[in-house]
């Protein structure tokens, strides 16, 4: 692993080597040990630093937002089926479960 630098998870103050040190791509082949392999025992050894965290903002608003992008795009999906059949609004709400 020369020119790598692994760090060592810690709590804020007090730093403690409770994970050894890993190949990345190791966690990414899945071949890491338990603690790199499963997030809640990761997160729960990691000192999340400003940089981490504001890493961690970007990716959840970009899942919302690729989430929103999913909802819109099956909500078409299911209208452009709708008018392909030539539903009307009760076997939609039948086939939406929304009918009682």
């Amino acid at each position: 692993m020369e020119g790598r630098h692994a760090a060592q998870a810690h709590k804020a103050g007090s730093p403690r080597p409770s994970l050894s040190p890993t190949d990345l791509g190791d966690v990414t082949r899945r071949t890491a040990t338990s603690e790199y392999r499963d997030p809640q025992k990761l997160l729960a050894r990691t000192y999340i630093t400003n940089g981490l965290r504001e890493l961690l903002v970007r990716v959840l608003v970009t899942l919302d937002v690729l989430n929103a992008d999913l909802a819109a795009t099956d909500a078409l999906i299911d209208r452009i089926v709708y008018a392909l059949y030539g539903l009307g609004p009760d076997e939609i709400a039948i086939i939406e479960g929304a009918l009682q």
